[in-house]
């Protein structure tokens, strides 16, 4: 079992509501625009970008 995994039973047992969630990142990009432009590609292709800054 995954840290993340034991985390949720522990959190569900204390009454929280939490679950396990599988995300894909892409860059690291050189600046703003750059990351615009490949959001701006995802939105086309019919997926719903979230940009968050480095580290997040």
């Amino acid at each position: 079992m995954s840290n993340a995994q034991k985390l949720v039973r522990d959190l569900q047992k204390h009454g929280i509501a939490a679950h396990t969630v599988t995300r894909v990142q892409l860059g690291p990009f050189k600046n703003r625009a750059e990351a615009d432009e490949a959001m701006k590609k995802l939105r086309e292709l019919g997926y719903s970008p979230l940009l968050a800054a480095s580290g997040q």
